[in-house]
């Protein structure tokens, strides 16, 4: 990992990453104008920007982490996930337990749903997944103290990124309230419309035919959400607008900043002021052109993961 910092008010330089991660990323911070698809007018930002999961230094993670079995975590970093299989199959293994437990436990649950005259089936209720897996954590003894209920919103969100649920119309954020989602189901994996109405799918056969997960599953499977939700919960900040972050969010970007050596010499007020204005940006091919040479200097970035060349005048430099 490598930190670059930079507050010159003209930018000389032409920057590029031809040799960018697939989980690389960089932070940057939101000014008013057009900076980085987000404008005064409250575009969102670019697609390119919203997908794909990327890593953070959470270091209250660690402890927890260590005590997960070594085949759940990229073992070159306890605390940055790889992009790797094994991450990715983890995260199927415990969508597929939690999913199970629904079904199983509380069907009630996974029903259609009726959103401005449109019926969407087998839609689940984001409030109502919150209050079912924070009794489930609870009931397992998966994690003590319990949860809050904006930690458990975490934990969907990293299956949300990881596509093993979805929002009923493509939203990329959780949210506990009325809002419709779903358990992706192989066969509705192309998500097409059903006689012409959006989210009429065919009622797909109900019997589940993974193993029968165990107690012991079903609390491991919340217990490891429980240390991946933070990071997922802190992109989707990230994501946002400044004003559409809750105080709640920033002191939890505020916690995070914390932990970035490029900031260490900043005081309190200045990293509380960055908290509602740092935004998020994953780049995942190389040559992606983030500045060019005389563009405005509109803000600065560090660099969590991955390498860029500096391109000044025909010389090249690499970080």
């Amino acid at each position: 990992m490598q930190d670059m910092l930079s507050e010159e008010q003209a930018v000389p330089s032409h920057l590029v990453a031809p040799r960018a991660q697939p989980d690389g990323g960089i932070i940057h911070p939101h000014l008013n104008g057009d900076v980085n698809g987000i404008n005064a007018g409250g575009l969102p930002y670019a697609p390119e920007y919203q997908e794909g999961p990327s890593s953070f230094d959470v270091s209250a993670m660690q402890a927890e982490l260590e005590q997960l079995p070594k085949h759940s975590y990229d073992q070159g970093s306890i605390i940055e996930f790889n992009n790797s299989i094994s991450f990715e199959a983890r995260i199927l293994e415990v969508g597929s337990h939690l999913k199970h437990a629904m079904y199983t436990q509380a069907p009630h649950l996974i029903r259609e749903r009726i959103i401005h005259k449109v019926p969407y089936a087998d839609c689940m209720i984001g409030s109502e997944m919150v209050d079912w897996l924070l009794d489930l954590s609870v009931s397992t003894g998966a994690h003590s103290p319990a949860l809050s209920r904006f930690q458990i919103s975490g934990m969907w969100q990293t299956l949300l990124e990881h596509n093993v649920i979805c929002h009923v119309t493509g939203e990329l954020q959780f949210v506990d309230k009325l809002v419709c989602y779903r358990w992706v189901d192989g066969g509705r994996a192309d998500r097409r419309m059903a006689n012409g109405v959006p989210g009429r799918f065919p009622l797909a056969d109900p019997r589940l035919k993974e193993e029968v997960p165990s107690r012991e599953d079903i609390a491991s499977a919340v217990f490891f959400l429980s240390t991946v939700g933070p990071d997922a919960l802190f992109r989707m900040i990230l994501k946002k607008l400044p004003q559409d972050r809750t105080p709640e969010e920033l002191e939890l970007v505020y916690e995070e900043l914390l932990h970035v050596k490029a900031l260490s010499h900043l005081s309190t007020m200045v990293k509380r002021e960055l908290a509602t204005v740092i935004g998020y940006e994953h780049h995942t091919h190389a040559g992606t052109v983030l500045f060019h040479q005389g563009d405005p200097g509109k803000n600065w970035y560090i660099i969590l993961r991955g390498s860029v060349d500096v391109s000044i005048h025909g010389k090249v430099h690499s970080f």
